[in-house]
């Protein structure tokens, strides 16, 4: 998974051992992240985002998150593919 995490940590000035710290995780999972060595949950994602103070899309191009109704979990956002664009309009 690509991200942007080093460039922005660069432009923000902050090392990698202060973002781990800031995103409450071990500076060697930062570091597998930052890498592309470790696909980062999205638990993880929204860790690194909130210590950046940027939004999930802009640190991890293609990943979209939104807010679960009712709560602040983010979740991934649906697939593009539907039972009824595949075909099933039964509604099952």
């Amino acid at each position: 998974m690509t991200n942007n995490i080093r460039e922005i940590r660069f432009r923000q000035g902050i090392s990698q051992k202060d973002l781990a710290k800031k995103a409450d995780m071990c500076q060697s999972v930062l570091c597998a992240i930052e890498t592309g060595r470790l696909k980062p949950g999205r638990n993880d994602m929204q860790r690194v985002s909130d210590a950046l103070t940027m939004n999930v899309s802009e640190i991890f191009p293609g990943e979209k998150m939104e807010l679960k109704k009712d709560s602040a979990e983010c979740l991934p956002a649906p697939a593009e593919s539907t039972a009824e664009s595949m075909g099933d309009t039964h509604g099952f």
